[in-house]
C-alpha cells in the first residue's frame, strides 16, 4: 500500500532487485481514496504478486518530485514462518516457570474445603509448571483481566491449543523446512498440556491461577489464587475498576467452563487426560 497526505500523480511502481539494482517488475498503483476517520490520509494499492523469484527487493514509486523507495524485504518460500517461529517458541520456553518459584509450586497448601466438590484431604497440591503470565509477572493463570466469567482472554489453555494446532498444520506441510520447528513445538505443547493435567482439580475444573501477591513476588508467598473480578466495566464514574471480593468457596479457585475450563479440558483430536500424556 501507498499512503500520502495529498493526491499526487503516481504513474507507476517498480520492484527493484536489491542485489543488482535491476527493475524486475513494473505496474500501476490503484487509487483507493481515504478511509473514514483515518485523518487526511489517502491510499493506493499495488500488486506485484506475479514476481515470485526468491530474493531481496525494494519497491520504488515514481512521483513528480522524484522516486521514493521502500525498505528492503524478502520474497521467498515460507518467509514469515522462518523469520518468526523460532523466536516465538524461544519466548514461550523462556517463560516457563522455573527455579525457586517452580520448586514452591510443588507444595501449595489449599484448605480441604476449597479443593473442590470431593472435599480433598487438605494436603498440599502439586501445581508446578506452566508459563508465567507476562514478563515481570510470575503468576501462572488460565485467564486474567477478566470482566466476566466468559469471553475472557485464554492464556495457558489457549497457548497449548495454539501449539498443538500449529504442530498439526506444519506436520502435513511438504519439504523439510520445519523438522526442527516441529520437534520444538511438540515439546512445548506437551509441557503445557502436562501442566493442564496437573492443575485439574479432582472431581472439578482447573485451578485458575498460581501466583505470589505483593511487589516481591517471593517463592515463599506462592499460593493458589481465587477469582478477583478485577478490571470490571464501570457502571458509573464513581465506581472503581476493582471488583467486589469473591466469597471464599471452592468455585472461586477454579475456572468455569466458559472461563477456560472448557478449552483446557479437551479439544477435538486432543484429550488432555493422563492416559494420553503419561
Amino acid at each position: 500500500m501507498i499512503v500520502a497526505d495529498s493526491q499526487p500523480t503516481i504513474a507507476a511502481f517498480q520492484l527493484v532487485d536489491e542485489a543488482t539494482g535491476k527493475i524486475v517488475y513494473e505496474g500501476k498503483p490503484v487509487f483507493s481514496g481515504p478511509v473514514d476517520k483515518w485523518k487526511h490520509w489517502l491510499f493506493w494499492t499495488i500488486d506485484f504478486s506475479a514476481a515470485t523469484a526468491a530474493g531481496t527487493y525494494r519497491l520504488r514509486v515514481s512521483l513528480p518530485d522524484g522516486p521514493i523507495n521502500s525498505h528492503p524485504f524478502v520474497i521467498g518460500k515460507n518467509v514469515l514462518e522462518k523469520a518468526t517461529l523460532s523466536d516465538v517458541l524461544y519466548y514461550f520456553k523462556g517463560q516457563r516457570s522455573a527455579g525457586l518459584l517452580d520448586k514452591a509450586d510443588h507444595h501449595l497448601v489449599l484448605a480441604a474445603a476449597l479443593q473442590g466438590p470431593s472435599g480433598g484431604t487438605g494436603d498440599s497440591l502439586d501445581l508446578h509448571g506452566g508459563w508465567y503470565d507476562a514478563t515481570g509477572d510470575y503468576a501462572n493463570t488460565f485467564l486474567t483481566l477478566s470482566f466476566s466469567s466468559y469471553f475472557n482472554p485464554q492464556q495457558i489453555s489457549g497457548t497449548v491449543w495454539s501449539l498443538l494446532k500449529t504442530y498439526e498444520l506444519l506436520s502435513i506441510r511438504s519439504g523439510t523446512d520445519y523438522r526442527q520447528f516441529i520437534r520444538r513445538i511438540q515439546d512445548e505443547a506437551i509441557y503445557g498440556a502436562d501442566y493442564l493435567v496437573r492443575v485439574k482439580a479432582k472431581d472439578g475444573s482447573f485451578y485458575r491461577s498460581v501466583g505470589a501477591p505483593g511487589p516481591g513476588k517471593l517463592a515463599k508467598d506462592r499460593d493458589v489464587s481465587p477469582e478477583q473480578q478485577s478490571y470490571r466495566i464501570k457502571e458509573n464514574k464513581n465506581e472503581s475498576f476493582g471488583g467486589a471480593a469473591i466469597p471464599k468457596d471452592w468455585r472461586s479457585y477454579q475456572s468455569s467452563y466458559r472461563s477456560g475450563g472448557g478449552l483446557a479440558h479437551c479439544r477435538p483430536g486432543y484429550g488432555f487426560h493422563d492416559r494420553h500424556l503419561r
